[in-house]
Protein backbone atom coordinates (compact mmCIF):
# COMPACT_ATOMS: atom_id res chain seq x y z
CA UNK A 1 0.00 0.00 0.00
CA UNK A 2 1.35 3.44 -0.94
CA UNK A 3 0.86 6.39 1.41
CA UNK A 4 -0.05 9.71 -0.18
CA UNK A 5 0.23 12.99 1.69
CA UNK A 6 -2.77 15.20 0.88
CA UNK A 7 -1.97 18.92 0.71
CA UNK A 8 -4.07 22.12 0.70
CA UNK A 9 -2.53 25.36 -0.55
CA UNK A 10 -3.59 28.89 0.43
CA UNK A 11 -1.54 31.32 -1.68
CA UNK A 12 -2.69 34.66 -3.09
CA UNK A 13 -0.35 34.66 -6.09
CA UNK A 14 -1.97 32.58 -8.84
CA UNK A 15 1.32 31.68 -10.50
CA UNK A 16 2.96 30.56 -7.25
CA UNK A 17 -0.16 28.61 -6.28
CA UNK A 18 -0.17 26.75 -9.60
CA UNK A 19 3.57 26.03 -9.43
CA UNK A 20 3.21 24.60 -5.93
CA UNK A 21 0.25 22.47 -7.01
CA UNK A 22 2.05 21.20 -10.11
CA UNK A 23 5.18 20.42 -8.11
CA UNK A 24 3.21 18.49 -5.49
CA UNK A 25 1.05 16.62 -7.98
CA UNK A 26 4.13 15.35 -9.83
CA UNK A 27 6.09 14.45 -6.68
CA UNK A 28 5.76 10.82 -5.58
CA UNK A 29 3.68 10.51 -2.43
CA UNK A 30 1.89 13.88 -2.64
CA UNK A 31 -1.45 15.04 -4.00
CA UNK A 32 -2.92 18.53 -3.87
CA UNK A 33 -6.57 18.39 -2.77
CA UNK A 34 -7.26 22.14 -2.47
CA UNK A 35 -5.88 25.37 -3.91
CA UNK A 36 -7.24 28.71 -2.77
CA UNK A 37 -6.30 32.25 -3.74
CA UNK A 38 -8.08 33.73 -0.71
CA UNK A 39 -8.59 32.92 2.96
CA UNK A 40 -12.39 33.05 2.75
CA UNK A 41 -13.84 30.15 4.78
CA UNK A 42 -10.36 28.67 5.25
CA UNK A 43 -11.25 26.38 8.17
CA UNK A 44 -14.41 25.13 6.46
CA UNK A 45 -12.54 24.43 3.24
CA UNK A 46 -9.78 22.61 5.11
CA UNK A 47 -12.39 20.53 6.95
CA UNK A 48 -14.02 19.56 3.65
CA UNK A 49 -10.74 18.77 1.83
CA UNK A 50 -9.28 16.91 4.85
CA UNK A 51 -5.60 17.44 3.95
CA UNK A 52 -2.67 16.02 5.89
CA UNK A 53 -0.81 19.33 5.48
CA UNK A 54 -1.88 22.92 4.79
CA UNK A 55 0.54 25.29 3.08
CA UNK A 56 -0.38 28.85 4.04
CA UNK A 57 1.24 32.09 2.91
CA UNK A 58 1.41 34.53 5.81
CA UNK A 59 0.56 37.74 3.96
CA UNK A 60 -2.46 38.21 1.68
CA UNK A 61 -3.51 41.47 0.01
CA UNK A 62 -6.58 41.55 2.27
CA UNK A 63 -4.50 41.01 5.42
CA UNK A 64 -2.61 38.52 7.52
CA UNK A 65 -3.02 34.76 7.35
CA UNK A 66 -2.80 34.56 11.17
CA UNK A 67 -6.59 34.71 11.76
CA UNK A 68 -7.09 31.91 9.22
CA UNK A 69 -4.33 29.89 10.88
CA UNK A 70 -6.00 30.36 14.28
CA UNK A 71 -9.37 29.33 12.81
CA UNK A 72 -7.88 26.20 11.21
CA UNK A 73 -6.06 25.20 14.43
CA UNK A 74 -9.20 25.83 16.50
CA UNK A 75 -11.31 23.48 14.40
CA UNK A 76 -8.49 20.98 13.73
CA UNK A 77 -5.93 21.23 16.57
CA UNK A 78 -3.70 18.49 15.14
CA UNK A 79 -3.68 19.91 11.62
CA UNK A 80 -0.15 20.30 10.26
CA UNK A 81 0.37 23.75 8.76
CA UNK A 82 3.40 25.05 6.90
CA UNK A 83 3.37 28.85 7.04
CA UNK A 84 5.70 30.86 4.86
CA UNK A 85 6.34 34.41 3.73
CA UNK A 86 8.45 36.12 1.13
CA UNK A 87 9.17 38.97 3.53
CA UNK A 88 12.62 38.95 5.06
CA UNK A 89 13.08 38.58 8.79
CA UNK A 90 9.44 37.90 9.57
CA UNK A 91 9.21 36.92 13.24
CA UNK A 92 6.06 36.46 15.19
CA UNK A 93 5.68 34.91 18.66
CA UNK A 94 1.96 34.54 17.93
CA UNK A 95 2.74 32.58 14.76
CA UNK A 96 5.12 30.29 16.62
CA UNK A 97 2.49 29.66 19.28
CA UNK A 98 -0.30 28.91 16.77
CA UNK A 99 1.86 26.57 14.71
CA UNK A 100 3.11 24.58 17.68
CA UNK A 101 -0.20 24.25 19.52
CA UNK A 102 -1.71 20.79 19.77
Amino acid sequence: MRFTTLVAIFEDDRSTCHRLRDMLDTAPGFRCVLTALSLRDAAKRVEEANPDVVILVLHFPAGSGLPALAEIKKSRPDQRVLVYTSLERQRSPKLTHLCSRK
